[in-house]
């Protein structure tokens, strides 16, 4: 498991960041699903795409949280 760089956050699609950021904040996919106004399959594949490209799909969801928790603060305070 890498730690999420500049270079790897750069490589989320604005629907991952998204996502990422409500998963984040600690919301589950029926609320992200309703407030964004997409199936919750949608948000579910978001998810594994940010997991696989922030080489952090054999994490479990608590440490993904913290992590991307960690992840979107770093956006906030990053030109990424």
């Amino acid at each position: 498991m890498r730690i999420p760089t500049p270079e790897l956050l750069g490589k989320l699609t604005d629907r991952e960041r998204q996502v990422a950021g409500l998963v984040a904040e600690g919301y589950d996919n029926t609320f992200i699903s309703k407030t964004l106004g997409i199936q919750r399959g949608v948000v579910a594949n978001t998810l594994s795409r940010v997991y696989i490209k922030l080489d952090m799909n054999t994490w479990s969801g608590f440490n993904i949280r913290v992590v991307l928790a960690n992840v979107i603060n770093a956006i906030k305070y990053s030109r990424v």
